[in-house]
């Protein structure tokens, strides 16, 4: 998920992101903005980048948002021919008054209710919370539609949308996996002596010892102090652990209908034996990911 904002309305920005925590801590939304660009990465590149990889763009509408070259003729057009396509949901949130109406963004739904800007509500909480309802609604709706298009039937056996659908999860995890672990990078980059030590760690063996430090705090140790409470790093480790197992589920179909499965077998031996090897560190678990993703998708657009 992608923020567009106004540097002028970064208050709202960063209550927004407090309240995103609530679908965060559930595994529904990863969000960017570009406060996560790291020390000396080319800041254009880096958004671009993000905004095409986004699957939901927030727009916090305001009177600088309008007025923002950046914002309005790059950032929003951009969004608005990813929704016009399909290929994102772009959502206005109404942060203070502006004239807003006629702009091409102006035809969607926007938030909070009846559009009614969060600086007017008596209780800004309220609306940040019906702000993240509304949120919500759109992640399960494209959710649903993601998990109907994975399963629709298609002219071959009457397993093969259980092949699709999983290959489909693994996919959106490796989505997940990779996001986590660029801002974990971003970390590393950034010169922090705690997490520099994580740069040859294999994240096997931190995400077998932050859980124990989660089950008995250590609280000496600034290293693992650090790295274990860092949700991105927790993000990382859940959810290698479970693409591990939804490996073992797409084996387990391929097995199933070996005369049509030779390509997803192909992608799930190297899903298996590169992203899931335990001795990655973070950069070269970067790497497989890179090297996967465009396998996997390539497999599920020929069918």
């Amino acid at each position: 998920m992608f923020i567009s904002y106004s540097h002028k309305d970064e208050r709202f920005r960063e209550q927004l992101q407090e309240q995103l925590y609530a679908l965060k801590r559930q595994g529904l939304v990863e969000h960017w903005d570009d406060r996560r660009i790291a020390p000396g990465e080319e800041w254009g590149g880096a958004i671009s980048e993000n905004l095409e990889a986004s699957g939901i763009v927030l727009l916090l509408i305001s009177s600088s948002f309008i007025a923002s070259p950046y914002c309005y003729d790059i950032e929003m057009a951009r969004a608005l021919e990813k929704h016009e396509r399909g290929e994102a949901r772009v959502i206005p949130v109404i942060v203070r008054d502006a004239e807003w109406e006629w702009a091409p963004f102006g035809k969607l739904q926007a938030l909070p209710k009846a559009a009614k800007p969060v600086v007017r509500w008596r209780h800004r909480d309220e609306a940040w919370r019906n702000v993240v309802q509304g949120i919500r609604k759109v992640v399960e709706e494209l959710t649903e539609e993601l998990n109907e298009r994975a399963v629709r039937e298609d002219g071959r056996e009457a397993s093969s949308p259980d092949l699709r659908a999983t290959a489909m999860e693994c996919l959106n995890l490796l989505y997940g996996i990779a996001e986590a672990n660029a801002r974990v990078l971003g970390r590393i980059e950034a010169n922090y002596s705690t997490w520099r030590d994580l740069a040859d760690d294999n994240y096997n063996s931190v995400c077998e010892r932050c859980e124990d430090v989660r089950q008995q705090p250590i609280g000496s140790d600034q290293y693992l102090d650090t790295v274990c409470d860092s949700l991105d790093v927790d993000a990382v480790c859940k959810r290698k652990w479970y693409l591990g197992e939804r490996l073992e589920e797409y084996k387990r179909i391929i097995n199933r209908q070996l005369s049509l499965s030779e390509d997803h077998m192909r992608v799930q031996q190297h899903l298996k034996h590169h992203v899931s090897d335990p001795a990655l560190n973070p950069r070269q678990l970067h790497q497989a990911i890179t090297d996967a993703i465009p396998q996997l998708e390539a497999v599920l657009e020929q069918g």
